[in-house]
């Protein structure tokens, strides 16, 4: 497809066509200042940029970044985590570049937050042969190194915080078939927290740390569904306030 949408919080708006269409691929930024493409069915890694109001097409990849994920801003991002290659493609408002650092582990359909240089790949699935894992892989920007994995397999296509730092997060729609359960991270500890009302995989979604986001879309394992929910994983946390 070639659609985009846009949400403010409360309702769904249509927004222009991007310039190509795709499934499967990856997206980072803001709703005012965005960077997505790759996927399948987009051979030269068609990527494009959105300005809350239009998109405009940039530089291709270079190759098909089928399930390809983004992490970063509009400026200054980093694309890894492609089904047809282990390599981190970094970019610099103008180009493309493949950087020469391979994963550790070469898997896909992760979920991916962070920024150019402090980045996160979490869970998905293994590159021959295909396996689900919850590995957790960070991309400072020059080289790999492993976290802590989720303490699940992964599942294709889970959806987390993506604008939020690395040691920040929530990560949604793993674990096999129920696809429901959530994780944040805090820096040291995964912690398992609320599930998802519906499970899916493959769901966008988006963040700015460990207790808020939003996921939106998926599949289910049945059908194609158009959902959204949010997250709100400080809920009942008790707070003291003193006053002076």
């Amino acid at each position: 497809t070639n659609t985009s949408n846009t949400y403010d919080g409360t309702s769904w708006t249509a927004a222009p066509t991007v310039p190509f269409s795709h499934a499967l691929g990856g997206g980072t930024g803001t709703a005012t200042a965005a960077i997505g493409g790759g996927g399948d069915g987009n051979a030269p890694g068609a990527v494009a940029e959105f300005n809350g109001s239009t998109w405009t097409a940039t530089p291709t990849l270079g190759f098909n970044g089928f399930t390809i994920r983004f992490v970063g801003t509009q400026s200054a991002a980093v694309g890894a985590g492609a089904f047809y290659s282990d390599n981190a493609y970094e970019w610099n408002s103008s180009t493309w570049t493949a950087s020469g650092a391979s994963m550790p582990v070469h898997k896909y359909s992760a979920s991916s937050v962070g920024t150019a240089t402090a980045g996160a790949w979490i869970a998905g699935s293994t590159v021959g042969p295909a396996a689900k894992t919850g590995i957790v892989q960070l991309y400072n920007g020059t080289s790999w190194s492993v976290g802590t994995s989720v303490p699940t397999t992964g599942a294709p296509g889970a959806c987390c915080s993506n604008s939020s730092p690395v040691d920040d997060l929530w990560v949604a729609g793993l674990d096999g078939a129920s696809k429901t359960y959530t994780y944040t991270w805090d820096s040291s500890s995964w912690t398992t927290t609320g599930s998802l009302t519906l499970g899916r995989d493959n769901i966008a979604a988006g963040g700015t740390d460990r207790f808020n986001g939003f996921v939106a879309g998926g599949h289910d394992g049945a059908s194609y569904v158009s959902a959204t929910e949010e997250f709100l994983g400080n809920v009942g946390v008790i707070k003291t306030i003193t006053t002076s």
